[in-house]
């Protein structure tokens, strides 16, 4: 099993956030986009929820379950990341590659 966990203080490698945005492309659009605009973009709960068009109180529901998702379908491909290196993976993203729903 590969291990993206490095360090807190430290961002995941390039190959460890290329693996993870193509897990994340895999994960249903419902829960994909609160993710993007959370950690990618850096939005808060409340700009998520307005652009979403969604109660902010569904958004940590949302997440989570999107980033039990992620995990899944990175152990499922022999891989490991633990939230944070998630959310530090995902908020060293290029922009350019947001998902085609929010293009």
């Amino acid at each position: 099993m590969i291990g993206f966990y490095r360090s807190v203080n430290r961002r995941p490698s390039e190959r460890a956030r290329t693996h993870i945005l193509a897990a994340l492309d895999q994960v249903d659009e419902t829960h994909r986009l609160p993710i993007w605009l959370r950690f990618c973009m850096g939005f808060d709960a409340a700009e998520v929820a307005e652009a979403l068009a969604i109660p902010e109180r569904s958004l940590p529901s949302l997440i989570a379950s999107g980033m039990h998702e992620l995990c899944r379908i990175l152990r499922a491909g022999n891989m490991f990341a633990d939230v944070r290196t998630l959310e530090l993976a995902l908020a060293a993203a290029p922009i350019e590659t947001a998902p085609s729903a929010l293009m």
